[in-house]
């Protein structure tokens, strides 16, 4: 979960990830909505090794500013996307690999 009330899940079938806002507490009431927000790959499972596309991410971390870190399996790298931007860079492994 990051600090902006979301839980974000990583779908490697579909090769992205998803934020979806919480809707109350835990426990408590409704969790989530039905619809989540793409925040790195292709919401339509396309996969690819730009820096738009995913394929099967594994693995997340977050920084202090939510941007999300993305340990993309299939291409032996890891990818970084800032806050509201769809497009990443990668940070570990080898571009386009």
């Amino acid at each position: 979960m990051c600090s902006s009330s979301s839980l974000v899940l990583s779908y490697s079938c579909s090769s992205s990830v998803f934020r979806l806002p919480i809707k109350g507490l835990i426990g408590t009431s409704t969790i989530g909505t039905s619809t989540g927000l793409t925040v790195g790959g292709q919401a339509n499972a396309a996969i690819g090794n730009d820096s738009y596309h995913l394929y099967n991410p594994t693995h997340m971390a977050f920084d202090s500013d939510d941007d999300i870190y993305v340990s993309d399996r299939g291409n032996s790298s890891i990818q970084f996307f800032t806050r509201g931007n769809l497009s990443g860079t990668t940070v570990a492994g080898i571009t386009g690999n």
